[in-house]
């Protein structure tokens, strides 16, 4: 967790992608910061809620460093759908 400008604090949420979700992970908190969100575009407004919820922290001083990475076999599984689709 760094601060990047007055009274802000910027937490990294480290996204997998697990079905149709996004399982988030922030490492700066300690016990247990594990959340989900539907889509990227929601991580930053639902890491911020959990941030304010497990450390009191105001939602708009929470700012959040999105990393994204989807597993090897869903690339391939996607391939082979783009393969198979060709056809």
């Amino acid at each position: 967790m760094t601060s990047t400008r007055e009274g802000s604090t910027t937490y990294t949420a480290l996204c997998e992608r697990e079905g149709r979700w996004w399982v988030i992970t922030v490492p700066e908190l300690t016990s247990g910061g594990v959340t989900q969100a539907r889509s990227l575009d929601e991580v930053p407004a639902v890491v911020a809620d959990l941030v304010a919820t497990m450390t009191g922290a105001d939602k708009a001083t929470v700012e959040v460093d999105v990393r994204a990475h989807a597993r090897a076999e869903l690339g391939k599984r996607r391939r082979l759908r783009q393969l198979l689709g060709a056809r």
